[in-house]
Parts: structure tokens; C-alpha cells; sequence
């Protein structure tokens, strides 16, 4: 046993740097998260296993864990699928706050993430002066908000590349926010449909930042000659959903054909019961 912790040991604390490192996000990948999900399931479904084939026999067995198996991951899917909505609690005087959301959508299995894009020179002849942007000032919808927020924090970097490039200048000392501005009040959107997260198009409207006490001479000079200019991004969803999508009917498939061959064996089993109940009683009545 001794022998075995050891190299269980290094394992884990492998998993625990390599955790740090997976692709910058935090999350276990490769080997060690292959070993840690075979463990998991020979440790979890094996030994339930190894108690129902004890009791009902490999076949039986089998179908009664795996049907119980695949039940707990297709409701797993369809929290995946429609997420743990808030609870509100608001009407009852006991309660100042509701219960809030514990899990959003699409927090299972995950494609490619939904990222802001700048416009290309072709799509930016057409959509940047399009009549169809509104003010996106006054909206209350909260995914509104974290679109808003989410475009913002990737525009930045074009931004001030962009206005680096016009400026002549380097990078680093252009800043947004700092240097450059996003005048919130000037923010437009184009819709894509009345989803939740229905912002296909953003427009950003810049203005210059006003020079602070502690400012430089050289920084005043380079924020005098910031210029007011729209910036439009785009919004590619990605394939985040995706692997939902395909988990909750695989999953429905998974379950329901066990739970059929479950109750196939049931079946089978009754009607050998019944047949050899009736042969003793034949056997007797001789």
C-alpha cells in the first residue's frame, strides 16, 4: 500500500502543475486528466458494479448501474443545457434577496469561446454607417451589459493599436481606458434577433482622456492629438454550445436504451420465473 501512495502521490501533484499550465485556463488536461477520470469511474461505477452483479448477475448487473449511470449524466446535460436560474424571493418579507443563479448555460463540455472581432475592410463598408445601430445607453437587459462590457475589454487593444499606428507612436504609451476614451454615452448596437444575447454588431465612439495633474508633458502632447473615431466589432459566437447540443440526446439515447434492456431482462427474468414456479408445481401435483 505504501508503495502504491507513493507514485498516486506524484501523480496528483503532476495534475496540480499541469492544472497552472493547460492552454491558461486552470482546468487539468492531457495524461493526468485522463488517468483522474478512469479512477473516478472505476473507483465510482466499478465498485457499484461489482455489489449489483453480485446480487443480480453481470447482465443485470450491468444494466442497472449503467442505467442509473447515464440517468445522473442526462440530468447533468440539461443543466448544461438550461443552466440553475435564480430563484426570487423578493415577495416574501422573510427574504431581501433572491437565490441567484449557481450555474449559467453551457458550463459542461465547451467549444470555442465567443470572442469580438474587428471588421474587415469589406464588412466595415457596409455595416459601420449602417442605419440599423441604436444607442445601446438605457438598456437594461444584464446580458446587454456583459456584451457591452466583454466588447470593451476586447476592442481595447485594437483601439490603441489603432490610433498607435495613426499617432506614430508606440503602443505602450497609448491606453484605453487612459490615453483614449470610450464615450459610453455614444455606444450603438445592432441586433441579431430577440434572444438574450441577441448583440450581433457593436459601434464604439472614442474621445480623448483629459490630461490628470500627474501627466506628462509628452503624455498632454500625444492626448491632444487623440481624435474621436468609431470602432465597430462583430461578435463570433464560437461553438460553445455545441458540445451540449450533442451531450443531451446522446445522453437521452444512452439512457433510455439501457433502461429498455433493463426492462427487456426484467421481463425475461419473470417469465423464467413463472415457468419453472409452474414445472415444481408440476412436479409436485406427480
Amino acid at each position: 500500500m505504501i508503495a502504491l501512495a507513493a507514485p498516486i502521490s506524484n501523480i496528483l501533484a503532476q495534475g496540480t502543475t499541469v492544472a497552472t499550465k493547460c492552454n491558461g485556463t486552470g482546468k487539468t488536461c492531457g495524461g493526468v486528466a485522463l488517468f483522474g477520470v478512469i479512477l473516478m469511474f472505476g473507483i465510482l461505477a466499478g465498485g457499484v458494479f461489482l455489489l449489483l452483479q453480485s446480487n443480480f448477475g453481470v447482465l443485470q448487473g450491468y444494466l442497472i448501474a449503467a442505467t442509473a449511470f447515464w440517468a445522473s449524466w442526462l440530468v447533468l446535460s440539461i443543466i448544461w443545457f438550461s443552466g440553475v436560474p435564480g430563484i426570487p424571493l423578493n415577495r416574501l418579507q422573510v427574504f431581501k434577496k433572491g437565490i441567484p443563479t449557481s450555474t449559467p448555460r453551457f458550463y459542461g463540455p465547451q467549444g470555442r469561446q465567443p470572442i469580438w472581432l474587428p471588421l474587415t475592410a469589406a464588412e466595415s463598408a457596409t455595416v459601420a454607417n449602417s442605419p440599423d445601430f441604436i444607442p445601446a445607453a438605457g438598456t437594461q437587459r444584464p446580458s446587454d451589459k456583459d456584451a457591452i462590457k466583454s466588447a470593451e475589454t476586447a476592442a481595447a487593444d485594437e483601439i490603441a493599436q489603432r490610433y498607435a499606428t495613426e499617432l506614430g507612436t508606440d503602443k505602450a504609451k497609448v491606453t484605453v481606458p487612459g490615453t483614449v476614451l470610450i464615450d459610453q454615452t455614444a455606444t450603438s448596437i445592432i441586433r441579431s434577433g430577440g434572444g438574450a444575447s441577441s448583440i450581433r454588431y457593436i459601434k464604439f465612439t472614442t474621445k480623448a482622456a483629459t490630461p490628470g495633474a500627474t501627466a506628462t508633458p509628452d503624455e498632454t502632447a500625444l492626448i491632444k492629438q487623440v481624435k474621436p473615431e468609431s470602432f465597430v466589432f462583430k461578435l463570433d459566437k464560437g461553438t460553445l454550445a455545441w458540445p451540449t447540443y450533442v451531450a443531451l440526446p446522446l445522453m437521452f439515447l444512452l439512457f433510455t436504451s439501457h433502461l429498455f434492456g433493463l426492462m427487456w431482462v426484467e421481463k425475461r427474468n419473470r417469465r423464467v420465473a413463472v415457468t419453472a414456479r409452474q414445472r415444481d408445481r408440476e412436479t409436485a401435483s406427480v
